[in-house]
């Protein structure tokens, strides 16, 4: 489960918005927490009957009213720009392994349908013979 929260930004809401709906899009289970403080999401994480697996707040800090960011959290902390990189090496090596592993499973059942057909022509020789 991840929570999702904002700050009072004018472009908070419609920014929650999409990124609850890719979240859900991916299977995550999304808690809205709403107009929440920093520390307050980084909390959601440590605390409470079932402490959330992670929590992104959608904020920006010290920037201008009309510029808008993300801080990640899990129960050991923020996650700096080094963290989110890795992350992004990784998914992006699991994508590239999962679709290798899609073309080699697409080059097996078309093999399996070759050696079924000749099977199949086998059994009709073996019929006519």
């Amino acid at each position: 489960m991840v929570s999702v929260g904002h700050d009072s930004r004018i472009t908070a809401n419609r920014i929650s918005t999409q990124v609850k709906s890719a979240l859900v899009s991916a299977g995550v289970t999304v808690i809205d927490c709403g107009l929440a403080s920093t520390p307050a999401m980084f909390m959601s994480t440590v605390t409470g009957e079932k402490p959330y697996d992670a929590s992104v707040m959608i904020t920006a800090s010290h920037l201008p009213f009309n510029r808008n960011g993300f801080k990640f959290f899990t129960a050991n902390g923020g996650l700096e720009k080094a963290d989110i990189k890795d992350k992004a090496k990784l998914q992006k090596t699991l994508n590239r392994l999962n679709s290798k592993l899609a073309k080699e499973g697409d080059i097996l059942d078309a093999k399996l349908k070759e050696a079924e057909a000749l099977l199949s022509r086998y059994e009709e020789y073996q019929w006519l013979t």
